[in-house]
């Protein structure tokens, strides 16, 4: 006889952030509505920021955008810039809810 149950979501191991190698870190948890920290500790931070924070809103797990505006940096991206023409290659890890 076999018994047990479904797993649901929370049963699900979640991997490890990948930390070799980071040139920069967004964590949308500790973002607020107008700005999202680089928590890589690589380099000069490269924050983003957005543009228009009246469409944006801090959640439980993360930083939800309901309407049309940009994330970005306010400065040129040369650490990441400089890596990928010295490497060629560039990964990217996100975790979204659609």
């Amino acid at each position: 006889m076999l018994s047990g149950r479904v797993a649901d979501a929370d049963d699900v191991a979640r991997p490890t952030r990948v930390r070799g190698g980071l040139l920069a870190l967004y964590d949308f948890t500790s973002a607020n509505k107008k700005m999202v920290a680089d928590r890589s500790g690589v380099g000069q931070p490269l924050a983003l920021r957005v543009t228009d924070p009246a469409v944006a809103r801090q959640t439980p797990t993360g930083l939800e955008i309901r309407g049309r505006t940009m994330v970005a940096s306010e400065q040129p991206a040369l650490k990441i810039t400089r890596a990928i023409q010295r490497t060629g290659a560039l990964t990217v890890e996100a975790w979204l809810h659609p």
